[in-house]
């Protein structure tokens, strides 16, 4: 006998809880009305909410099978749908028995099939969808480069060159063998010509150069290809966050974490000089809607200094799509799901006035906003894998 697709499975798995999850909601509402005396509304709010209880331990341990999400999180998204689901049942239903003039029991019958088409699919692309995303092979370098620094760089002609004497000393007095890689993003003024210069007096300088701007996030994954070293660190061409922040992220990998990412946002955090009010307004509700969406418990995924073992972020920027203003959320979601470890570290930071900021607020916030929602739609469609 042939053996019924894992979809036909989960749909009747489904079913049958929810007949099951019916009969329950029903019985104690009985219960509660006929023998405990308790008011109608009371007693069906009791019953509703228990019988979502039960309906969600059922359908996370045999439906969906998705024990391995944060079961609060899930409980919440499924309580919402089924609030919603409910709504829509009551509307649909008034909709064909009052304006249509259907037979009611038709009607409850349409009612009951778009709700449970609703319910069924927002839970599983949703409620108890759990990514995870297979990790390239992995293969070590033989060099012994410690730490390679990846310094994106677009028009930066007023920094660059005090952002290379910042690292490289740096490193110098810690005896750390390492590498400076500059990428070059299509700039127009003279920072690739002011990163060479430098070349002469720093062996461990490289830059990296292409005629068109593609973006922070293809310039980042660029040097991540390139990087030889045993930890991956890119950092801003401005320094607002100073490499001296290398020696708590580093901590952290030592530990046994694979991502260390700065943050402008724990309280242990010092800024010294503030963005204008508007950006850090956008900037808050932009790290909210990344935690409900994509996110959860990471506060800033979008300060420019992150550390990664080399094997965290070769893997991560393989999969890496985003080109532009997000692809740190879209980096850390990737590195999320392929289960490497990621912590958060309180980093001193100061806004760069020495410069005018290329971040134009509204337009920009705008495409951040809708490369998050395609982080997500890629996430749930598999699309990394």
């Amino acid at each position: 006998m042939k053996r019924l697709s894992p979809h036909v499975r989960q749909i009747g798995t489904y079913v049958c809880i929810g007949i099951f999850n019916t009969f329950v909601d029903f019985s104690i509402l009985y219960t509660l009305v006929e023998y405990g005396k308790y008011p109608l509304l009371l007693s069906a709010t009791i019953s509703f909410i228990t019988a979502v209880i039960i309906g969600f331990f059922l359908h996370r341990s045999f439906t969906f099978k998705a024990q391995n999400g944060n079961a609060i999180r899930q409980y919440v998204k499924f309580f919402l749908t089924s609030c919603i689901g409910l709504g829509l049942n009551t509307l649909i239903l008034s909709l064909f028995v009052y304006v249509f003039n259907v037979w009611y029991i038709f009607a409850k019958c349409i009612a009951s099939g778009c709700v449970f088409s609703w319910n069924f699919l927002i839970n599983k692309f949703w409620t108890f969808h759990v990514v995870h995303i297979s990790r390239p092979n992995f293969f070590p370098t033989s060099s012994d480069i410690i730490v390679s620094v990846i310094i994106p760089a677009y028009n930066e002609e007023a920094v660059i060159q005090n952002c290379i004497t910042s690292v490289h000393p740096f490193f110098e007095r810690k005896n750390i063998t390492h590498e400076i890689i500059v990428i070059d993003d299509g700039s127009t003024d003279a920072t690739a010509e002011r990163a060479e210069t430098m070349r002469a007096s720093i062996d461990s300088l490289r830059v990296i150069s292409y005629k068109k701007n593609k973006g922070k996030g293809y310039a980042v994954r660029s040097g991540v290809q390139a990087a030889q070293g045993k930890y991956i660190l890119f950092m801003d061409a401005d320094s607002s966050t100073p490499i001296d922040a290398y020696d708590a992220l580093s901590a952290v990998l030592d530990k046994g974490n694979d991502i260390a990412i700065g943050s402008r946002y724990l309280k242990e955090s010092a800024i010294y000089i503030r963005q204008p009010k508007q950006r850090i307004l956008l900037g808050r509700i932009g790290n909210l809607l990344i935690r409900l969406i994509l996110l959860q418990g990471i506060h800033d995924t979008q300060c420019g200094f992150k550390l990664f073992t080399t094997e965290a972020g070769k893997a991560i920027f393989s999969k890496q799509r985003i080109e532009r203003w997000g692809f740190d959320m879209e980096a850390l979601a990737i590195g999320l799901h392929m289960g490497f470890r990621i912590q958060e570290v309180p980093v001193s930071w100061r806004d760069d006035t020495r410069r005018a900021s290329r971040f134009r607020p509204i337009k920009d916030a705008y495409k951040t906003l809708g490369e998050l929602f395609k982080i997500k739609l890629n996430l749930t469609l598999n699309k990394y894998q």
